[in-house]
């Protein structure tokens, strides 16, 4: 029941965004922060900084969002692979390989 109402809320909120105008690319925006915040258990400030500049990167078009989100399917991927006691938070491989991928772009993040 929770989710049920919680998912009318956002498509009644997305009507009515798009009813009054709002940008396309500002939801864009919110959501793939979103997303990448969320999917990626970022926890720290310094990652969360990294997250506000990859969304900017990917909002100015400097970093292709198709790159960003190869990226970041792959850092789920690889913390659900890891076994162990403790699992590793998809963070810790999203952004060196984020970083070395954007290097090779001569892409400062």
């Amino acid at each position: 029941m929770q989710t049920r109402r919680h998912w009318l809320i956002l498509a009644g909120t997305a009507v009515v965004a798009l009813t009054l105008g709002t940008p396309a690319l500002a939801v864009t925006e919110a959501n793939l922060s979103e997303r990448l915040r969320a999917g990626l258990k970022v926890r720290t400030k310094a990652e969360h900084k990294f997250i506000d500049r990859v969304v900017i990167l990917v909002h100015t078009g400097k970093l292709p969002q198709k790159i960003v989100d190869q990226v970041f399917f792959w850092a789920r991927k690889r913390a659900a692979q890891k076994l162990g006691a403790k699992k590793k938070r998809p963070m810790i491989y999203f952004q060196p390989a984020l970083v070395r991928i954007a290097k090779k772009m001569d892409i400062k993040i």
